[in-house]
């Protein structure tokens, strides 16, 4: 028969699978990101965190009926054989209730930790999955507030041609995920603006030649007449 941890401990993964479950590609969420039923799933972890919260507090309450149950069902994962045959004879009944009171103490601090460490965990898993979700709606709402950005291409920009001083100077100056793209965005109309400039420039300097591509400029023509205007050329 299952006992009361099995039944109430929760599957980290296959609540992960679960959330994932519920990221649908809408038309009015930018790359597939459903906030409203991400956040719905927030609402259900946030909810059974706090079960798991109020188990914690009142499993001290059953943790001696436990006890019980478990020395009388199987003792030897208790007790070793020399523990039990003490408990069996006829010896000190204060040494044998200080042996009861130790194994039991252990078996309480064992069963806290236990729920204490998963309680941990689901608190870690949360916090992640709020972290996700701030930073995805917060990209959610820059995306479609600009809607003619390729995000793709402004991703790289970011990643690979933002500086480390100007990211940390964004964070600095950011107070959320939204605030660091605007500012990053600022920056990358300027570097694409100055791309676009240097596109529009010829592609070499022959456009100022004349119409059949060859140049008016005659340099050993205009040497001589440079050495006869100081009276150093012939005539």
């Amino acid at each position: 028969m299952p006992n009361e941890n099995d039944l109430n401990n929760l599957n980290l993964e296959q609540q992960a699978q679960e959330q994932n479950t519920q990221i649908e590609n809408k038309d009015d969420n930018v790359g597939g990101f459903d906030e409203v039923a991400f956040e719905q799933g927030l609402r259900k972890d946030e909810a059974k965190l706090s079960i798991l919260q109020e188990e914690y507090n009142n499993v001290s309450d059953k943790l001696h009926d436990e006890f019980e149950n478990a020395l009388e069902q199987n003792p030897k994962a208790l007790f070793s054989d020399e523990e039990l045959e003490i408990l069996a004879s006829d010896s000190n009944i204060a040494s044998k209730n200080r042996m009861l009171r130790d194994r039991f103490e252990k078996f309480r601090d064992d069963k806290l930790n236990s729920k204490k460490e998963e309680i941990s965990k689901f608190e870690e898993l949360l916090q992640g999955k709020k972290s996700e979700f701030e930073i995805a709606s917060q990209s959610n709402k820059f995306a479609k507030e600009n809607p003619d950005v390729d995000m793709e291409d402004f991703a790289e920009f970011i990643q690979e041609d933002l500086t480390t001083r100007q990211k940390k100077e964004l964070r600095e100056t950011s107070k959320t995920k939204y605030d660091f793209l605007v500012g990053a965005y600022d920056i990358y109309k300027k570097a694409k603006g100055k791309e676009e400039q240097k596109e529009e420039l010829p592609p070499d300097l022959n456009q100022l030649n004349g119409a059949n591509g060859t140049s008016n400029f005659n340099a050993d023509k205009e040497r001589q007449e440079y050495l006869k205007s100081i009276g150093i050329g012939r005539e």
